[in-house]
C-alpha cells in the first residue's frame, strides 16, 4: 500500500485477511480491498473501517462542552453498544440480492485511549460512482437500477428500515451487472451522535421532509432514488442545477438545493421516454402524499415500463404513434389523393382510363382527348385488380400492427406485497388499447389469506401466500400475493406467568414498530376453566390447571403459559389471656392466668380478651 493504513496492525484480520489497497474514503469510515490465499486460490473481501471517536478534535470539543472523562466514556460505549445492536440488523439482511452483503464484524477497544476500531467485513464491489466514470448508464441501465434499488428498500420495509441516505456513493455494481444498495446503519450512527459538531448530512439527495426535520416515512427513500435516477439521465446534473454543457459555478449547488428544498417544480430530466420522466418525476414530488406509496408500487410501474419498451431501443412511444399512423393513415390518404406512392400501383404514369391534358399551341390552351373504349375497359379491370390488390396490402399492414389477442393487463405487478388487513385497488388496463374495454374476471386460489371482489379490490385476510388470476377474453395473467403482518414484535409481556387461583393480572403487551403501536390486539385463553381473559387483556385466575393465552396483533401472536396453584387458606393463630377472679383479700389486684392458643375460627363469648 502506498500509504499507512491504521488497521494492518490488526492483520490478518478475521483470522486470515491481509489489506491490499484502500478503494474509497467517506466523512465516517473507510473502505480496503482484502485478500486469502487458501491451497492455491485467493479470495477477495473488503473491509469496511471505522474509528469511535472519529478525531481528537471531537474528544476537545465535547471537553470544552463540560463533559468529563468519565461522562465521555459513558456516551462512546453507548455508541459502541447501538453500533454493535445495529450489526444484528445487518445480520438479517444478509443475503439479499440487491443489498451489500454484510460477513463479519469485530470491535476493537483502545488501550491507552478512550476509543474503538470497528472493523466490517462485507463483498467487494465496485461503486456506481467509479462504475459511471467508465461506462455511460443508458436509459436502460437507469431503469434498471431503479429496479434493483426498489427491491433493497422492499426487503428493507420488512424489518421497518428506512435508509436515509440512498445516493450514488451508497449504490454498488455486482460482477454480474445488478445494483446494490450499501451503508446501513453504523455509519449513520456515529454521525448522528458526534459530540460538539455539527451533523453533515447528504443534502444533495435528502428528502424536503427529512431536511426539514419533520415526520417522515418509507417515501423518503423513493424520493432519494428518484433524484438519483434523474441525475443519471440529466447528464450527471442534479435538478436546478445549469444545464450541460452550461458551466457550473460554487453558487449554483446551493441555489439548486434551496430550490428544491423550497418545493419549486422540477423539470424533467433531459434523456428518458416520456413515461420514465414522468415516473421519475412523481418519485421526486415535494409533498409525500404525490409520490409512489412504496418501493413495491415505483418497482412495478418501471417494470411494466421495461417490459413494453420497444426492443433494441427502437423508438419510444412517440415513434410507435408515428409507425402506426403512417400505417394507417397515410396510405389511406395517399389513395384518397392520388399520391405518388399509388399512382404508381395504379399505373397512373401513362394516364389510361383517365381525361389526359394535351398542349395545343395553336389554340394556347389545353385540350382533353377520350381514350379508345376497349382500352378504357382493360385498363379498369387492372385497376381493380391493383385496388384489391392494395386493399389486401393494407389489411396486412393492419394485421401485422393490431394483435388479435389482449397483450397484458397492466396496472399490477407480477407480485403485491400487502399488510394485513389492509386493501389494494390497482388500476387495471388491458392492453393495448383496443381491448381497453374488455371485462376481467378474477379469482384467487385460498380466499382465506386474500380476497378479491368483482372490482379488482383486493383484501388481506392472514399472513401468508396466494395468487391471484386475471383473466380477459382468451387472455390469463396470474399475480403472487404476500400478505405480511404489520405488527413483527409483542413485548413487554413474560412468556409464562404464574397466578393464585382467584386473582386477576392485566397484560399489558409492547407493539414493534412503533407505527403500528396502536393496532387492535386480540386474546383468547385455551381453557377459559382454567383462566379466563378480557377484551382489554385481564386475566382471571378460576381454577388450579395449566393454560395458554394467545396475544393477536397485525398479523404477529404471542403465546403465554399460565399455570394456576390453588390457593390455600392461611392459618392464623391468635393469642389470648383468660382471667379468673381471685379468692381471697390479698388485695394485689392480680390475677394469675393462663395464655393458650387457638386455631381459626370462631371464639367463645367467655373468653374475656382477643389478641
Amino acid at each position: 500500500m502506498k500509504e499507512d493504513c491504521i488497521y494492518k496492525k490488526y492483520e490478518p484480520i478475521f483470522g486470515s485477511w491481509y489489506i491490499t489497497k484502500k478503494v474509497g474514503e467517506g466523512a465516517i469510515a473507510r473502505v480496503y480491498a482484502m485478500e486469502r490465499r487458501e491451497l492455491g486460490v485467493t479470495y477477495h473481501s473488503a473491509l469496511k473501517a471505522l474509528t469511535i471517536p472519529l478525531s481528537e478534535d471531537e474528544i476537545k470539543s465535547a471537553m470544552a462542552d463540560g463533559m468529563t472523562g468519565a461522562d465521555l466514556t459513558h456516551y462512546y460505549e453507548t455508541i459502541v453498544q447501538n453500533v454493535v445492536n445495529e450489526f444484528d440488523l445487518m445480520s438479517r439482511l444478509k443475503g439479499h440480492s440487491h443489498i451489500v452483503s454484510y460477513e463479519d464484524h469485530v470491535i476493537i477497544e483502545h488501550e491507552d485511549d478512550i476509543g474503538w476500531d470497528i472493523l466490517m467485513r462485507i463483498e467487494l464491489l465496485t461503486p456506481l460512482i467509479e462504475h459511471s466514470l467508465k461506462h455511460h448508464l443508458t436509459e436502460d441501465d437507469v431503469l434498471q437500477l431503479g429496479i434493483d434499488l426498489c427491491k433493497a428498500l422492499e426487503y428493507c420495509r420488512r424489518f421497518d428500515i428506512i435508509h436515509r441516505d440512498v445516493k450514488p456513493e451508497n449504490i454498488f455494481v455486482a460482477p454480474g451487472g445488478a445494483y446494490k444498495l450499501g451503508d446501513f446503519g453504523i455509519a449513520k450512527i456515529v454521525e448522528e451522535t458526534r459530540v460538539g459538531l455539527s451533523r453533515k448530512g447528504t443534502y444533495t439527495y435528502m428528502a424536503p421532509e427529512v431536511y426539514k426535520g419533520s415526520a417522515y416515512g418509507p417515501t423518503a427513500d423513493i424520493y432519494s432514488l428518484g433524484l438519483v435516477m434523474y441525475k443519471y439521465l440529466n447528464d450527471g446534473r442534479n435538478p436546478f442545477m445549469p444545464p450541460y454543457p452550461q458551466q457550473v459555478g460554487v453558487d449554483d449547488y446551493d441555489a439548486a438545493f434551496t430550490q428544491r428544498i423550497s418545493g419549486a417544480q422540477i423539470r424533467e430530466p433531459a434523456y428518458g421516454s416520456r413515461r420514465l420522466k414522468k415516473l421519475i418525476l412523481k418519485a421526486c414530488s415535494y409533498d409525500p402524499k404525490d409520490r409512489f406509496r412504496s418501493a413495491t408500487e415505483f418497482r412495478q410501474e418501471l417494470e411494466q415500463l421495461q417490459r413494453h419498451q420497444a426492443p433494441a431501443k427502437a423508438g419510444n412511444a412517440e415513434k410507435r404513434a408515428e409507425a402506426e399512423d403512417a400505417a394507417f393513415g397515410s396510405a389511406a390518404v395517399d389513395a384518397d389523393f392520388g399520391s405518388s406512392a399509388v399512382e404508381a400501383s395504379f399505373g397512373s404514369s401513362a394516364g389510361e382510363g383517365m381525361l389526359q391534358p394535351l398542349d395545343d399551341p395553336a389554340e394556347g390552351r389545353f385540350m382533353h382527348k377520350l381514350p379508345d373504349p376497349a382500352a378504357r375497359r382493360k385498363k379498369a379491370g387492372r385497376i381493380a385488380l391493383t385496388i384489391v390488390l392494395a386493399l389486401f396490402l393494407i389489411a396486412g399492414i393492419v394485421d401485422a400492427i393490431i394483435p388479435d389477442n389482449i397483450t397484458a393487463i397492466t396496472g399490477v405487478g407480477a407480485s403485491e406485497e400487502i399488510y394485513i388487513g389492509e386493501q389494494l385497488a390497482p388500476d387495471y388496463v388491458v392492453e393495448p388499447d383496443w381491448f381497453a374495454g374488455e371485462p376481467i374476471s378474477f379469482l384467487v386460489e385460498d380466499a382465506d389469506i386474500a380476497s378479491v371482489d368483482p372490482d379488482g379490490r383486493i383484501t388481506a385476510h392472514a399472513v401468508g401466500e396466494t395468487t391471484m388470476e386475471l383473466s380477459a377474453r382468451d387472455y390469463t395473467q396470474r399475480v403472487e400475493i404476500e400478505v405480511v403482518p404489520k405488527v413483527t414484535k409483542i413485548s413487554g409481556v413474560e412468556k409464562s406467568l404464574r397466578l393464585e387461583e382467584g386473582s386477576e393480572q392485566t397484560l399489558k403487551p409492547k407493539l414493534s414498530p412503533d407505527r403500528f403501536a396502536d393496532e387492535p390486539v386480540s386474546y383468547k385463553s385455551s381453557d377459559e376453566s382454567v383462566v379466563s381473559v378480557s377484551g382489554k387483556g385481564k386475566l382471571s385466575a378460576k381454577s388450579p390447571g395449566n393454560a395458554k393465552v394467545t396475544i393477536s396483533a397485525g398479523g404477529c401472536t404471542k403465546k403465554v403459559s399460565v399455570e394456576v396453584y390453588e390457593y390455600v387458606a392461611p392459618t392464623v393463630t391468635y393469642t389470648y389471656t383468660n382471667r379468673s377472679s381471685g379468692s381471697g383479700s390479698s388485695g394485689s389486684g392480680k390475677s394469675s392466668g393462663s395464655k393458650k392458643k387457638k386455631s381459626g375460627g370462631y371464639f367463645n363469648k367467655s373468653d374475656d380478651e382477643y389478641f
